[in-house]
C-alpha cells in the first residue's frame, strides 16, 4: 500500500470519527479556538438569506467536523508522543539498570557513553569516563587486543570478541569480556564486557 493510501485511509477514518462525535455530541475542544472572522461574516451573511441559509448549515458542519479533525489529529499526536516516551524511559531504565557493561566508543576507543554496570567494572563513576580513552583502563598487553577489534570493525568486519585486563588505580587487574559491533549508523562502536569469572 503506497503512503498517499494510507494517509487518505486516515483521512477518511479521522473524518468518520469526527463525524461520529458531532453527531453523539462528544466532541471536546481540545483549546480555545474561534472561528476567523472572515469565516464568521461569510456564515453570517449566507444565513440571513433564505437562499442560501443551507450552504450556510454546510459551511458550519464543515467547519465543525474540520475541527474536531484536527482535535483527533492532535490526540494521536499526543498519545504517540507519549508512548515514545514511555518506551525511551524503558530503554533507559534497562541500559542504566542492566548487570553488563555497555559502552558506545569511537574507532579510536573515545568512550561517548556507559552505563553503571560498565562504569564499576573500571572502578570511576560513569560521568568520569565521558570523553576519554578506553585503553587507559587497560593494562598495557590488553590495549593491543581492544586496538585490534576497533581496527577491525573499522574495515567493516562485524562481530567482534575478545578478552582484556581492566587495571585499576591500585594496579589489581580484572578479566573482563569484550563483545563489540559497529552502531547502526556505523559511525561508531557498541561494546559490551562482562567479568570472567
Amino acid at each position: 500500500m503506497s503512503a498517499s493510501a494510507t494517509e487518505t485511509g486516515i483521512d477518511t477514518r479521522l473524518r468518520d470519527m469526527a463525524e461520529t462525535r458531532l453527531k453523539t455530541g462528544t466532541a471536546i475542544a481540545a483549546g480555545n479556538y474561534s472561528l476567523g472572522l472572515d469565516a464568521l461574516n461569510l456564515l453570517h451573511r449566507l444565513s440571513s438569506d433564505p437562499l442560501t441559509s443551507g450552504d450556510a448549515l454546510k459551511l458550519l458542519h464543515e467547519l465543525q467536523v474540520h475541527q474536531v479533525e484536527i482535535d483527533l489529529q492532535n490526540e494521536v499526536i499526543q498519545n504517540d508522543a507519549n508512548a515514545r516516551s514511555d518506551e525511551l524511559m524503558l530503554y533507559k531504565a534497562l541500559y542504566q539498570s542492566a548487570p553488563i557493561g555497555y559502552l558506545l566508543v569511537d574507532f579510536e576507543g573515545k568512550i561517548f557513553k556507559i552505563n553503571q554496570a560498565g562504569a564499576e567494572m573500571f572502578s570511576v563513576a560513569p560521568d568520569s569516563l565521558r570523553g576519554s580513552q578506553m585503553d587507559r583502563l587497560l593494562t598495557a598487553d590488553s590495549q593491543s587486543v581492544l586496538a585490534g577489534m576497533l581496527e577491525r570493525l573499522r574495515q567493516g568486519i562485524s562481530g567482534q570478541a575478545g578478552e582484556v585486563f581492566a587495571a585499576d588505580a591500585d594496579n589489581n587487574s580484572r578479566l573482563l569480556r569484550i563483545m563489540a559491533n559497529l552502531s547502526p549508523d556505523k559511525h561508531c562502536v557498541l561494546l559490551v564486557c562482562f567479568q570472567v569469572p
